[in-house]
């Protein structure tokens, strides 16, 4: 059992390796988010997880094909660091999902008792070492720690598969249908919620990665207790609970409005093992399940990933989705099941010290990993002018679809950047890949960070500054007609021993297009002019020159420091046609140099300007 246990921990993360460069790879490749109709990019998804399920259907005899399947998922996994972006990382990124939902459909549809122990472990696996990573997936990393985890897991899948590991035992029993159809739920919810370190980071920065690395070793133990009638009924409570708490527990902290705070880590330390005890407590239902049900629990994983993400750009509250999924489909999966008192015992005093000892050595890797495995790029000494850029980042991912917080790291470090003014900052989204990518340009830079939500706690702006950040706060816009949430983040810092209070915004398009910004740009103008110190103001405005918006703006006072370049073409980044992103200088301030950086880190360009000392 511990053998085929850490074969499907592994293959679990493999699967989500892939995952990590397959969603992102769907709405920057085969689609442009919030341009692309989502229900295009959702039914090329949806075909991929289809086409595991159409050869489950159509296959008479099955011998060989689990085989096959990890082949596939193995050669997919490898050849994804070398495709370099565009349609090869699409497709080869499709190919290892399908596969990997094909392998873990033959393996765990078979075998029930392998189910939960198994996806406990590979998420335990994930968990871990994408903490240790400092949330930089291991699939983007060309670095040492990149390759060795890939060998690693590689290595790890092929010893065992050797081993047997997936080969079903004769006496092996298929799983109950409610069983089988939740296996890829799971891993949705965990993804998201209960289980992400980014999540994690975000919530409570070393703290939260330590908690979450805590939790999945915990979760494993969870898979191991007798299981009761009454215990899975707490387990269910506890899971709704605390997915609600992670996805819509939403606060004010030191005048940052909508953060999650920090006390609902807990939700992770106590709803993962109670979610993966409701997933072992479907080894006492009926044996109707096998591999076609945990296929068609990856069409619910697909459909659900895309309904919920879907919520920002069609403007529905996308978390409401989860809490229904966890409240609905928990209930139907399990609590109305055959549970009972089973004869398995509480672990012994000896198993406890090794769960003890494992949560110890998880959590030693989630706090001491960032600090090793994130590479600390060299600044160079502050020039003789501040230097300020606005820069919409887009998640972290380039031109050609590839998550490039490492190259944009370097090219603000070779700029000689002071402040950076950065829009559609993505903590933790695993439509993205579930990555912390404020943290990894905070830890690659060695800056000071602020960070405030938009559409929810973890998307949002942020500034990062050379030197302390004071008086940080933020103020949330109404939406009018927009689908996506927008505020304004504030914050001052000392400059050439000049107090100069910024601005990080990212206006939002309406169903109207660029002239929808106008309520939004109307407040905006409103903080403007209330700032008592010199300030500069700049972002993602989606406000071009010649629109109602720019002329509240300009009313303001404030001066436009692109002026002398103008047209400043920023969007999108390969062929610029728009003037959207902008800088503003309030009277009294001087600036020289204004340009914008032809790099295709972004779909938007970044703008500079420098600002007297």
């Amino acid at each position: 059992m511990v053998r085929r246990s850490l074969f499907v921990g592994f293959i679990v993360l493999l699967f989500t390796d892939v995952a990590r460069m397959w969603a992102p790879s769907l709405i920057t490749i085969f689609g442009q988010a919030a341009e692309t109709p989502a229900e295009y990019i959702g039914g090329f998804a949806l075909a991929c997880a289809v086409v595991p399920l159409l050869v489950l259907l159509i296959s008479k005899s099955r011998t060989g094909l689990t085989t096959a399947a990890l082949g596939v998922l193995l050669l997919a996994r490898i050849a994804l660091p070398f495709t370099d972006g565009g349609a090869p990382q699409l497709w080869w990124a499709s190919v290892g999902v399908s596969a990997g939902i094909w392998a873990l459909a033959l393996i765990l549809g078979n075998d029930r008792h392998v189910i939960a122990p198994g996806i406990a472990t590979g998420i335990a696996l994930t968990t871990v070492s994408h903490a240790g990573l400092g949330t930089f997936g291991a699939v983007w990393r060309d670095d040492l720690w990149g390759w060795g985890l890939l060998v690693l897991t590689v290595a790890s899948v092929v010893v065992l598969w050797i081993l047997g590991g997936a080969r079903v035992a004769k006496h092996a029993i298929k799983p109950s249908r409610r069983q089988a159809i939740f296996v890829f739920p799971t891993l949705l919810l965990t993804g998201i919620f209960l289980a992400s370190a980014a999540r994690a980071s975000t919530i409570a920065d070393d703290l939260g990665l330590v908690v979450v690395a805590a939790a999945s070793v915990l979760a494993i133990a969870a898979t191991n207790l007798p299981i009761k009638r009454a215990a899975v009924a707490v387990a269910h409570v506890v899971a709704i609970a605390s997915v609600a708490a992670l996805a819509m527990w939403e606060v004010e902290v030191e005048n940052i409005a909508g953060v999650i705070p920090t006390i609902a880590i807990l939700g992770m330390l106590v709803g993962l093992p109670a979610l993966m005890y409701i997933l072992a407590a479907g080894v006492t239902g009926p044996t109707s399940g096998g591999p076609i049900m945990v296929a068609l629990g990856a069409i619910i994983w697909v459909l659900f990933l895309f309904v919920y993400y879907a919520g920002y750009d069609l403007g529905y509250r996308a978390d409401i989705v989860f809490l229904g999924v966890a409240a609905v489909f928990g209930p139907w999966a399990f609590t109305s099941s055959e549970a009972a008192n089973t004869k398995r015992k509480a672990p012994s005093r000896t198993g406890m010290w090794f769960i003890a000892a494992g949560a110890v050595f998880a959590m030693g890797i989630a706090y001491i990993g960032p600090g090793l495995t994130i590479e600390k790029l060299a600044l160079k000494e502050p020039g003789e002018d501040s230097r300020v850029v606005a820069y919409n980042l887009r998640m972290g991912y380039g031109m050609n679809g590839r998550f490039v917080a490492k190259e944009v790291a370097q090219f603000l470090a070779d700029e000689n950047v002071d402040v950076a003014l950065l829009s559609e900052i993505d903590r933790g989204w695993l439509l993205n890949g579930g990555q912390d990518q404020l943290r990894i340009l905070a830890d690659m830079l060695d800056m000071y960070v602020a960070f405030a939500p938009a559409s929810d706690p973890v998307w949002g702006d942020a500034i990062l500054s050379r030197t302390p950040l004071t008086d940080v706060h933020n103020h949330h816009f109404d939406r009018y007609d927009t689908s996506t949430g927008a505020q304004a983040l504030i914050a001052t810092t000392t400059l050439g021993g000049q107090e100069v209070t910024f601005i990080s915004t990212h206006l939002q398009y309406g169903p109207d297009g660029t002239d929808a910004t106008d309520p939004q740009a109307a407040d905006l103008a409103g903080l403007m002019v209330k700032q008592s110190k010199a300030t500069v103001m700049g972002g993602d405005l989606n406000t071009t020159p010649s629109s109602s918006a720019w002329v509240r703006i300009t009313a303001t006072g404030f001066i436009d420091v692109l002026a002398p370049i103008r047209p400043v073409y920023t969007w999108p980044a390969d062929k610029p046609n728009e003037e959207i992103d902008h800088l503003f200088f309030s009277p009294g301030l001087v600036g020289n140099n204004p340009r914008v950086v032809d790099v295709q880190y972004s779909d938007h360009l970044p703008v500079f300007i420098d600002l007297a000392r």
